[in-house]
Formats: structure tokens, sequence, C-alpha cells
């Protein structure tokens, strides 16, 4: 008996949810660095950080607090969200393919790690998984029906992405050419749709433009100060060169999982609106982001490409144009899909705790975040008995002790009043805070320039603690510096 197309989104849905939130629950002894930066930023609910707009962190936050103030429940929704994405283009793939090669067209996805190893960590990238599918299926039904629920939705969508990461601009470039290239769209530009549409928009994102203008575009001198010189011509066809060959081979096990749509190839009538939508959605934002590095020599982070490729299984079937899959091939693919999906998590937990035992380089998910915290409590009371109000350092290690610590302090990132700006500098004069910071970064003393700024910081030593993976290796060295309070000590 052959399982439904229905039967078998849902059943992988539960399967994948199940899988990739037990998977950190069990191989993670340490939160990942953009979901416990997501936390510290999140529970502030400002309209702007000094690296993304404010939606990834304010829902990490809510996560947080719903799961109790732990990380399962931010693993959970991480791949809930995953699947919403899913969804979307599940209904959006139906409007014009057979009901398997729909489901086909969205599981194939499961074949790209971004949807897997990368979207444990909820960050920004990781809920574009999410939000550009359903950019994408509103923009097709405002094109197909020019509806007002489709233009307010396509506005808020939209809205919530540029929320997101502003490369939200590229997929709506080219939503932008396809609705003025396609005949018979220009005059739905005329439509009071489009304006509605543009207002929503405005009334999502009008608050957080309102904050960067009040911090001078903070996020963006963050990307610009990331961003690698240009030191030689050849960083205009080595960087983009690099990035499409990382890109290529993260898609390799997707065409095994598409050879029934090989198989059965130039068996389907696609319109031609249908194939420029998909083939504009599905590659421009790459396209673009290509063309970017190509013309500046800019570098590419690989992990930037993380929403780029939830189009790819229907681009696949609008290339191809595949008959619908009969018993046998939509049988050898569900087997295909589960033999995928097994790989996956095996090579993830080979990565995370073999490859750990012989490469001096680890994962921060085995930081000892939890035993510095420990300590930081420890240290802290053994100096004062006023609560832990701040913890102060790099923010890697502060995000650490604030989510850990049982004080749950306030982070005061870098020192800096521009990335903590919930941090008024009376109230940490007043409560007191603990200066942490590895030792390998900036050195067993309290960095001059804060010394400076906080003449009464005294240090109060270094301690040394094991990775949670391979003890035997060299241990995190970590500084101590006491700011006292005000107030009663011990």
């Amino acid at each position: 008996m052959t399982i439904k197309p229905n039967q078998l989104f849902w059943g992988i849905a539960t399967l994948h949810v199940l899988l990739w939130t037990l998977i950190p629950i069990l191989l993670h002894p340490n939160g990942p660095l953009d979901v416990l930066e997501g936390i510290e930023w999140g529970r502030h609910f400002e309209l702007g950080y000094d690296k993304h707009p404010p939606l990834a962190p304010w829902l990490t936050y809510i996560f947080y607090i719903v799961g109790g103030g732990n990380l399962w429940s931010i693993y959970f929704f991480a791949q809930v969200f995953v699947i919403l994405g899913f969804w979307y283009i599940w209904q959006l793939a139906k409007e014009f393919l057979p009901e398997r090669s729909a489901v086909m067209a969205v599981l194939i996805l499961e074949g790209i790690f971004y949807y897997t190893h990368t979207a444990i960590k909820f960050n920004p990238d990781g809920l574009l998984l999410t939000l550009w599918p359903m950019v994408f299926y509103y923009a097709y039904k405002t094109a197909k029906t020019e509806e007002m629920f489709y233009w307010v939705m396509l506005g808020l969508t939209t809205g919530l992405s540029f929320l997101t990461k502003y490369t939200t601009l590229l997929p709506l470039l080219c939503l932008k050419l396809f609705f003025l290239h396609q005949v018979g769209i220009r005059e739905t530009l005329k439509h009071k749709g489009y304006y509605l549409c543009a207002a929503v928009l405005l009334l999502v994102v009008g608050p957080h433009i309102y904050w960067l203008i009040q911090h001078d575009f903070l996020p963006f001198t963050y990307t610009l100060n990331r961003l690698e010189k240009v030191t030689h011509w050849t960083n205009h066809i080595l960087y983009p060169a690099q990035f499409l060959g990382a890109q290529i081979a993260t898609l390799l096990p997707t065409l095994l999982l598409g050879l029934p749509f090989w198989q059965n190839r130039r068996g389907l009538q696609i319109n031609f609106f249908d194939w420029y939508y998909v083939t504009l959605c599905a590659l421009g934002p790459l396209m673009l982001t290509l063309t970017l590095s190509l013309t500046t020599g800019m570098w590419l982070y690989t992990m930037w490409a993380v929403p780029l490729f939830s189009l790819t299984g229907l681009l696949y079937a609008v290339t191809l144009k595949p008959a619908e899959p009969n018993d046998q091939q939509f049988n050898f693919f569900i087997k295909m899909l589960l033999l995928v999906m097994a790989l996956m998590v095996v090579g993830y937990a080979v990565a995370r705790q073999v490859v750990p035992q012989f490469r001096p380089k680890y994962a921060n998910v085995h930081f000892p975040g939890q035993p510095i915290a420990r300590y930081a409590d420890n240290l802290w009371q053994d100096h004062t008995n006023l609560p832990l109000a701040y913890v102060a350092g790099p923010r890697w290690i502060v995000t650490n002790i604030s989510t850990y610590s049982a004080y749950k302090p306030v982070g005061y990132f870098e020192w800096s009043d521009k990335a903590s700006p919930w941090v008024p500098t009376e109230d940490l004069l007043k409560k007191g805070a603990l200066f942490v910071w590895e030792v390998g970064e900036l050195g067993e003393t309290i960095p001059e320039e804060i010394q400076k700024r906080f003449p009464e910081a005294k240090l109060l030593g270094v301690e040394s603690f094991a990775w949670w993976v391979n003890r035997t290796a060299a241990p995190v060295n970590v500084a101590f510096a006491l700011l006292p309070p005000e107030g009663p000590k011990l």
C-alpha cells in the first residue's frame, strides 16, 4: 500500500520536529552562540540591535520563556517554523504540480543541511526559512487573484521578513521584476491592493526604520566592518566562485531525491507564468548575491545562503516538467528520503561528538558555559551579598553567564553603550558588575581602556575550565574582575 502525499508530508514533518528537537537536547551541553545572543537581545525588546533587526531575538526570548527558561523550547519552535515554511512551499507547489510531485518538491529540502544542522540554532537566517516561503506564496496568489487578503498578507510577511534580516531585499527585487515584466501584471500595480500592501509593510517596519535613524544605522556599520577588504582583483572571481561551489556541494543530496523527476521529465505541462515565477524566485536571490561579490570583491559567508534554496524542489519540477511518479517511483523517493534523513542525523552526531576528539577547535555547543556561570555566581557571592545584576565583557562569554547564571544578569556587550543600550551607566555603577573575558583574547589583566572607564574595577584572578568534549584538550582560561556595587559587603 502506497502512502498518500498528505500523509507523507505530515509524517515526515512530525519526524523532522522530533529528531531535530531531540538531537540538540542530547548532543548540546551548551547553547549555540546565536541562540544565547538572541535570548539576551530579546529580553530587552528593543526595536533593533547592533547586528540585526529585532524579530528573531524577540521570538527567541519568547520561546525561551515558554519553555520555562530552558533551551529545549527554542530547539522545538525552530523546527516548527521550518515545517511552517515547508507547508507554504507545499501550498505553492500544489498550485501547478500534481499531488505526489508537489509533496516531493517540498521534502527534497530535507537533503539540504540548512534545514537540519543549521536550523537547530534559531536565528535570523533560520527564521527566513519560514518567512521567505510565505512571501513567495502570497506574492504568487496576489499575482494570480489580486484579492485584497493576499495583498495584505504580502505586505505583512514582507514586513516581518525585513524585521528579520535586511537581505529580504533580494527576493523583493525579484518579485518586483516579476510583477513589472510579466504580461498582464503591470495593471496589478495600479490596483488599490498594491497601496494597501505598501501601507501594511510600512506599518510593520516603520518603528524599526525610526530606530535605525536614531541609532545611525548601527547594523549596517556592523555588516560593513565584517566585510573583508578587497586586497586583489582575483577576489572578484575567487570569492563568488568559492561561495557558489559550497552551495553546489550543499545541494548534492537533493539530486538523489529528485531522481524521479529526472526519470519522468517532459511529462507535464508547465505554463510560462509558473515557470518564470519559480525560476526567478529560486535563482534570483542567489544570482544577486553572486553579482554583489563579483562586482565588489566582497567575501561571502557560506551561511548567508541559508534562506536561498527554499524553492529548489520546485525549480527542479518546473525545469524537468515531470509526469506524476508511479507507485514504484514514489516509494523509491520515500526510501531515499528516509535514508538521507538518517545520514543527516548520523553526520551531525559525528560532527558534534567524534570530530572534536581529534581537532583542537571546538563548536560553541561544547563551551563550558554552565561551569563558568556557576563559578561566576560563587565568585560574586564571595564579595557581596547583593544579587548579580550585570555581567560585562565580550558577548560570547557574557551571554553564557547571563543565560546560565542563577541571577540571570543583564549582559553589557563589549562594555559598549551602543551594543547594549539597555544598560544605564548609573545603575551599573550602583549595582556593580562582574567583568569577564577569555585570556586568549584580551590577556590576564583588565584591558587598559576598560580600567580607565571603571577605575574601581579590580582583578579577581584567572580560572581554567575544561571543554565538554575532549577534556584533555587545552582549557578555556577566563579572567574575572569585580566592579564593586554600592551596598553592604560581606
